[in-house]
């Protein structure tokens, strides 16, 4: 073989070898691919659950969320906004609470609760209230107190104040310094005042004049008092007790006892019948103090 046909020789065969390089190369980052897809397309698997999760527990959570919610925001009772809001209560509305809390019951009404406010001396019988109007502390602390029935209309201011003072309902005598906020916790306190009286403290009453106070003259075995109202005494008291008298009975251990007004008198032998009424305080004591 000459020169030139082994030098054509030869790079026929470098060419050949050189393709087959090049096709091995091929094969081979083909190879290296597969595998590279292989592992994508295996996390893309692995990872669609987890996206798939994601809204889910966003949706418990906004489920979760809105299933409190209202419980967290749930509007307060009225007792709650009253017992909140700190307004001062109306005419209308105290005078009902203090017949409530001394145990005047009536239809509920504006109307009935004056009257038998007025009947009960609570409230001057002549007085117009205007019951859509806030309470004043020196409507409240008389009235409280003519409740209480430890001072009536005709007590001076100053006494009634000293009174509420006295008894624990208010603490100072400077009425601007109440907080009207405070009406009904001023209310309980006048009731409780009424209610467990401080029998360490000595009473002084005076009684209006023609009142007819029997109660160290009369034991309690002789009278009775019917379920209607009506009162039966010993005649020798016909000559003091007439239609309109008002009269003070002892208390007897069952309770029994106490002011009547009399409204009907009939004398039937030894015995005097009397049909009669509660007394108002104000028609039995012209003064109570304490001291």
């Amino acid at each position: 073989m000459d020169k030139k046909k082994m030098i054509v020789t030869l790079l026929a065969a470098t060419m050949m070898l050189s393709a087959a390089g090049c096709g091995g190369g091929t094969e081979t980052a083909a190879s290296i691919a597969d595998p590279t897809a292989d592992q994508t397309t295996e996390m893309t698997t692995e990872a669609l659950p987890e996206t798939t999760a994601a809204p889910e527990t966003t949706t418990e959570t906004v489920q979760e969320t809105t299933t409190e919610a209202p419980a967290e925001t749930a509007a307060p009772t009225t007792e709650a906004v009253s017992a909140s809001s700190g307004a001062v209560p109306t005419y209308g509305e105290a005078i009902a609470e203090i017949d409530r809390a001394f145990g005047l019951f009536t239809d509920g009404s504006d109307s009935a609760n004056i009257e038998e406010a007025k009947i009960w001396d609570i409230i001057d019988e002549d007085a117009v209230i205007d019951t859509s109007a806030p309470i004043t502390a020196e409507f409240l602390v008389d009235a409280v107190m003519r409740a209480t029935g430890f001072v009536n209309g005709d007590t001076p201011q100053a006494e009634v104040i000293q009174s509420a003072i006295d008894h624990g309902v208010i603490t100072d005598a400077d009425l601007t310094l109440i907080d009207l906020a405070d009406t009904y916790e001023i209310i309980d306190r006048a009731k409780d005042a009424w209610m467990h009286p401080d029998y360490d403290n000595e009473i002084h009453v005076e009684l209006v004049d023609g009142v007819v106070d029997l109660t160290n003259e009369i034991g309690t075995d002789e009278f009775t008092i019917s379920g209607d109202g009506s009162v039966v005494l010993p005649s020798r008291f016909a000559d003091r007790i007439k239609e309109g008298t008002v009269f003070v009975l002892p208390k007897d251990a069952a309770g029994n006892g106490g002011a009547y007004k009399a409204q009907k008198v009939t004398e039937n032998g030894i015995h005097l019948e009397i049909s009669c009424v509660p007394a108002d305080v104000s028609e039995v004591y012209s003064s109570i103090k304490t001291y």
